[in-house]
C-alpha cells in the first residue's frame, strides 16, 4: 500500500512533497515477492509493419490505451488512414471513406506513424494510395 501511495505522489502532476512528507516515505528494503507485488501492467506499443503494400499483422486486437506504431518499410510512399465503409443502397457497392479518427499523411520509406487508441471499437484503416492492397483492422477492447 505504501508503494502505491509513493507512486501516486511521484506520478501525479502538480503534486509536490513537503519536507514533513519525506519522513513518511519508507526506506528501501528487500523487494516484495512477485505474488505480493501490486501493479498495473504497462500498456506497451504494438507494431504494424507496412512492406510491399501489405500490412503485418492485418488484424490486431489490443486494450484501450495501447499505442499503435506503423513502420513503413515499403519502397514506395504509403498512408495510414482510418476509414468507415458505407454501402450504396442502389448499387450495393461498398466504398471506404476517411472518417477522421486518424490519418498519417504521406509516409516515406523508413518512416513511422503512431496513434494511441483510447476508445473501444473496430478501427479499419488503409493506405489511400494503395486502398485495394494495403489495409488492416484494429480491434480495441
Amino acid at each position: 500500500m505504501a508503494i502505491l501511495l509513493l507512486l501516486g505522489a511521484v506520478l501525479l502532476p502538480g503534486h509536490s512533497r513537503k519536507p514533513s512528507d519525506q519522513a513518511a516515505v519508507p526506506q528501501a528494503g528487500p523487494s516484495p515477492s512477485p505474488s505480493a507485488a501490486v501493479s498495473v501492467p504497462p500498456l506497451s506499443a504494438q507494431v504494424i509493419t507496412i512492406q510491399d503494400q501489405t500490412i503485418s499483422p492485418p488484424r490486431l486486437t489490443v486494450r484501450a490505451g495501447t499505442k499503435i506504431v506503423w513502420l513503413q518499410k515499403s519502397s514506395v510512399v504509403q498512408t495510414v488512414t482510418s476509414v468507415t465503409t458505407t454501402v450504396d443502397p442502389k448499387t450495393k457497392k461498398a466504398s471506404p471513406a476517411p472518417d477522421g479518427r486518424f490519418a498519417s499523411g504521406t509516409l516515406r520509406p523508413g518512416t513511422s506513424y503512431s496513434v494511441t487508441l483510447t476508445q473501444p471499437g473496430i478501427y479499419t484503416y488503409l493506405s489511400t494510395l494503395h486502398p485495394g492492397t494495403t489495409q488492416g483492422t484494429i480491434i480495441v477492447e
